[in-house]
């Protein structure tokens, strides 16, 4: 999770991550195994969103076999980088819950 964290929210490249010392020695500190290669680091970013996927996928189905009604919107933007942005958002009103997923395509 800390490296999916690094790489979507402070926007460093596997490669950054890897040789930081700074982003080692912090690890280190709390225990955590600090990888120094990128493509070890791309590998647990992918099993993490695998991960992830999978749990939105079960939440979804338990809520649609729990007969659930979802409803759906779209947004549309460009980013600074002038690259196509579109997020579709899942909303459901189980009291409890999250209220909505969220999902973003290039």
């Amino acid at each position: 999770m800390y490296y999916s964290r690094l790489a979507a929210v402070d926007r460093l490249s596997f490669n950054q991550i890897a040789t930081s010392s700074f982003i080692r020695d912090a690890m280190r500190e709390k225990k955590l195994v600090a990888h120094s290669s990128p493509n070890t680091i791309r590998g647990k970013v992918s099993e993490f969103y695998e991960a992830a996927k999978d749990e939105v996928k079960q939440d979804l189905v338990k809520l649609k076999k729990d007969g659930v009604r979802f409803s759906l919107t779209f947004d549309e933007w460009s980013g600074l980088n002038c690259r196509r942005y579109m997020t579709i958002n899942i909303h459901h009103g189980v009291i409890g819950g999250d209220c909505y997923y969220h999902f973003t395509f290039d």
